[in-house]
């Protein structure tokens, strides 16, 4: 470690520390899209310098970009905290068990299918000795996007067991979910589900997501990450000139993922990076994929970004504000951020304020994006496939999405008497104390859920 190092050590220690902060004071919890970008952005920094593997430097140039798009992404979440909303609610329920029993089914043909297809083709015997050989074989054209709908098994059931229960069902079809996730031979489609669900239940139950569970998953995911490379991802190069014990050598590559894209990014400020294909090659992906790869419109677009050289590694991946920069340079990155900023942080907002179920599951959705964006910028095909599917097979909520969110209220048939009564008692309160307290007393006594009973 270099005493520059340390100093962005110290920088972004504090931004984390403040955002932190921000989101605590502006919605009352941790998981959210503010305190997600920030804090992945800020640990991927400060673990690349403590340098445990032979990256190369990065200069103030890329520090200051990643700066700017936490500073721009601050501030949309700010903006988009700006209109009140009405935090009662009456959670719906209407068509979440069709869609959860639907969407789970999906996703298990779409894993089992192709492993009948790997076992009939080569025998179990194969299999077993060559697991790596998911990792190319499994995702297949079209089959694959069934596969995919996994991700949406695991917050769909909690948002299902919030609002009208679990069945035994329910609890065979998760884990099957998981099975397919992993199977599939993309690390990150089973976090996409563990966070996703993290973020449908910060929703379900506010509060109820503390540092301490973040903890708790990510020690999950480092778990998972670490049995995926000995059994599976096993073709991958060493790591010369680690600084890592060799008894934690297995931590080796769960670094290089959570590091990687800074250097990455190193490469794109400093133009060494061959001409985007088409403009907009990462951030119009989905458009270049369906007219392209689909329709036949334009020529073929490549399906990966180029690798480029951090020290004696090859990388694809850049980071949210790598790949942008990419794109359209650091203003886009100011601009991109702020709109996702704003826009995750209102569709939060909602999804915490209106009942409708499809919100607090496109927010699931959609935040992923910012819990990888220290890693890449993850708003593309795939994405827009999973939240055009919640659109469409929740069909019946979608104008709930565009209409203003209904005022409702858990405790509806009190609302007016408790009120009344608040507004007298705290006429007569001093100044010190809170009606707030009252209401909330008020309205657990008139539902018989006070902690007497």
């Amino acid at each position: 470690m270099t005493w520059s190092g340390l100093i962005w050590i110290v920088v972004f220690g504090l931004i984390f520390v403040g955002s932190l902060i921000l989101s605590l004071r502006l919605h009352g919890g941790v998981a959210t899209p503010l305190f997600f970008f920030s804090g992945g952005y800020c640990i991927s920094v400060v673990l690349y310098h403590l340098r445990l593997l032979h990256y190369p430097s990065v200069s103030i140039a890329t520090h200051l970009i990643v700066i700017l798009s936490l500073a721009a992404f601050t501030l949309g979440a700010l903006l988009g905290s700006a209109r009140p909303v009405d935090t009662r609610r009456n959670p719906d329920a209407n068509g979440l068990a069709v869609f959860f029993y639907t969407t789970a089914v999906l996703a298990t043909v779409g894993w089992v299918l192709p492993l009948a297809i790997i076992l009939t083709r080569y025998g179990p015997g194969h299999l077993m000795v060559n697991m790596w050989f998911l990792e190319y074989e499994f995702q297949m054209q079209f089959i694959g996007y069934l596969n995919l709908l996994g991700i949406l098994v695991f917050p769909t059931f909690l948002i299902k067991r919030s609002r009208i229960g679990a069945r035994w069902l329910d609890r065979i079809l998760v884990p099957l979910s998981f099975v397919g996730l992993i199977l599939a031979g993309n690390k990150t489609y089973l976090v996409f589900a563990l966070f996703g669900g993290v973020m449908a239940h910060s929703v379900e139950s506010p509060w109820s997501v503390k540092i301490r569970h973040l903890m708790v998953l990510g020690a999950a995911v480092l778990a998972f990450f670490v049995g995926y490379n000995q059994l599976i991802d096993v073709g991958a190069p060493k790591f010369p000139a680690s600084r890592i014990p060799d008894p934690l050598a297995f931590l080796e590559r769960p670094y290089h993922y959570f590091t990687g894209a800074l250097p990455a990014m190193e490469q794109v400020v400093r133009g060494n990076m061959p001409p985007r294909p088409v403009p907009g090659f990462v951030t119009l992906q989905p458009f270049w994929k369906l007219f392209g790869g689909l329709m036949g419109l334009v020529g073929p677009v490549p399906k990966n970004l180029p690798d480029v050289a951090i020290g004696p590694y090859a990388f694809n991946v850049y980071s949210f504000a790598g790949e942008v920069c990419w794109d359209w340079g650091p203003a886009g990155v100011a601009a991109l951020s702020l709109l996702l900023g704003w826009s995750l942080t209102a569709l939060y907002r909602r999804a915490g304020a209106a009942g409708l179920w499809m919100n607090t599951l496109l927010y699931a959705v959609c935040g992923y994006g910012a819990v990888i964006a220290f890693f890449a910028y993850y708003y593309g095909f795939n994405m827009f496939f999973l939240v055009g599917y919640v659109l469409v097979a929740g069909s019946g909520h979608a104008l709930g999405l565009l209409a203003p969110p209904t005022p409702y209220a858990r405790f509806s048939p009190m609302i007016p008497l408790t009120a009344s009564i608040t507004s007298s008692a705290s006429r007569s309160l001093s100044p010190g104390c809170s009606g707030r307290l009252i209401s909330r007393s008020l309205q657990s006594r008139a539902t018989g859920k006070s902690s007497g009973r």
